[in-house]
């Protein structure tokens, strides 16, 4: 960027290195950029400088250069306008960004949160699993108990009764 005074004592900060005497200041109306000469329009779109030239020349009858208006940076009070759409734009295309990344973290965010919940979940049915296996093997141990105390009971009275 170079810093450029203006003859009404206004600095603009300009792209490029193609300042000389002769060259002109350049606005991209879509962008707001301002370019120290033509060249340097041209060397950033990669197109050839009559490109800029012809869309600088013919800016009123809508002339573009890859599908970007530009005017002298002089110019640029007819064009104010356009100019304020174009930073209009931007911004609504800004914000809508802005919402659909957050969308996308709270989405994301939320399937985080369900994915915990799920591993909890998982975790817990595991342990109540575990405990029921456990209780079973308690359940199956008491039942042999009785049924070994129930026999020895009836081999008691068997005996008792001989």
């Amino acid at each position: 960027m170079t810093n450029i005074t203006l003859h009404n004592k206004t600095e603009v900060k300009a792209q490029g290195k193609h300042l000389n005497g002769n060259s002109q200041l350049t606005l991209c109306i879509a962008t707001g950029e301002v370019f120290a000469s033509m060249l340097d329009a041209a060397e950033k779109e990669n197109v050839n400088p009559s490109c800029i030239s012809t869309a600088i020349k013919n800016v009123d009858k809508g002339a573009t250069c890859k599908g970007k208006r530009y005017c002298r940076a002089r110019d640029a009070i007819f064009y104010l306008d356009e100019i304020s759409q174009c930073i209009n734009a931007r911004e609504e295309k800004a914000n809508a960004w802005d919402a659909m990344m957050a969308e996308e973290r709270a989405a994301r965010e939320a399937e985080e949160a369900r994915q915990k919940e799920m591993s909890l979940t998982e975790s817990l049915i595991t342990k109540l699993e575990e405990k029921m296996s456990q209780l079973r093997t308690e359940q199956n141990n008491n039942a042999k108990l009785l049924y070994e105390a129930k026999n020895k009971l009836t081999m008691l009275k068997a005996e008792a009764l001989a």
